[in-house]
């Protein structure tokens, strides 16, 4: 059998789930729940069924390790993310909001130490990952997935118009299409969703760059 722990804290962190919350939606404790999520007690029937109910995660993975995570995941990848140990300086840091500016600055505190790392198969090369906020890019991006990033170096920057884009700028850090503008001074900042009016960005606020390599949603 696998060891579904590591899959299932990958899961709970994914979602922004803490064990006090899975705890409120199953009626039980939180010592229930760390012992579930650390593998110290195996996932019975009815357990399974329980948290398959509550979260629609798949009660026959939970108790055996085997086939999709979550249901209605028949034919997509098992384990989309696993949770990477911080001692061996594998996986792919998830980034807090606060620490973006490190994370296109490639601090080493922000990327090996202060962050959860995760393993992602298809995204090798993937420099972050980052947690989506809001509604500007839906349907495409929405909020709660986990786009991996690559960074993109501001000297001789070369755009691919149109992609979407981890922008660092001087009001902060958003996610959007890039385009090019009316003038070589700026660039076309342009959302997915059609109530964000699009807007010009002066490349001098541009602080940090990073290309959307894809997306990670567990639904």
């Amino acid at each position: 059998m696998k060891n579904v722990s590591s899959d299932l804290k990958a899961w709970m962190m994914s979602n922004g789930l803490t064990q006090k919350k899975i705890s409120d939606a199953l009626g039980t404790s939180t010592a229930y729940v760390n012992t579930m999520m650390c593998g110290k007690k195996p996932f019975g029937r009815a357990a399974a069924k329980k948290w398959q109910e509550a979260f629609g995660l798949n009660a026959s993975w939970l108790m055996t390790g085997e086939g999709p995570m979550l249901v209605g995941q028949e034919g997509a990848p098992e384990r989309p993310l696993s949770l990477a140990s911080h001692s061996d300086g594998g996986g792919i840091p998830l980034i807090p909001v606060e620490a973006m500016a490190g994370a296109f600055r490639g601090e080493r505190t922000v990327l090996e130490y202060e962050c959860e790392r995760y393993i992602v198969p298809a995204f090798e090369g993937a420099d972050f990952l980052v947690r989506v906020t809001g509604d500007s890019m839906v349907p495409t991006f929405r909020s709660g997935d986990i786009v991996a990033c690559q960074r993109v170096p501001l000297d001789n920057l070369f755009f691919q118009w149109n992609r979407a884009y981890v922008l660092d700028t001087t009001q902060g850090a958003i996610i959007k299409r890039v385009r090019q503008a009316g003038d070589t001074g700026h660039i076309l900042i342009v959302s997915d969703n059609a109530e964000y009016t699009p807007f010009e960005l002066p490349r001098e606020q541009l602080h940090g760059l990073a290309l959307v390599r894809g997306l990670i949603r567990l639904e």
